[in-house]
């Protein structure tokens, strides 16, 4: 009896498809955002998890591949939003320092 629950149990886990194909969207857009440059660490752990998911499909491992898919995803996303975030604090600093030499242009100082 038992025996028959493990096999029907680990029979009706199905290939995980749909969080491959998520993941590799998140990393496709994260790689969009300039992660490779910005969060090199977060997006090349990503990539790694997906070989290891897409490894753990061609080994019918479906639990673990839909594991490490899921877990690829998290890391996409997170090296997107660190590279956005780092590309806005840049602007932010461009802007401060465009700001600064107008002042110093028009005769302001930090303190008016």
């Amino acid at each position: 009896m038992i025996l028959t629950i493990l096999i029907n149990g680990c029979a009706s886990i199905r290939a995980p498809h749909e969080n491959i194909t998520q993941a590799k969207t998140s990393i496709r857009n994260a790689d969009d955002a300039g992660a490779r440059t910005h969060a090199p660490l977060l997006f090349r752990n990503a990539e790694k998890k997906l070989d290891s998911a897409k490894g753990s499909m061609q080994q019918k491992e479906y639990q673990q591949a839909k594991m490490y898919a899921e877990r690829a995803e998290i890391d996409a996303d997170l090296a997107q939003f660190t590279s956005r975030s780092i590309k806005a604090q840049k602007s932010v600093d461009e802007l401060n320092e465009s700001i600064k030499m107008l002042r110093k242009e028009i005769g302001l100082t930090e303190t008016n």
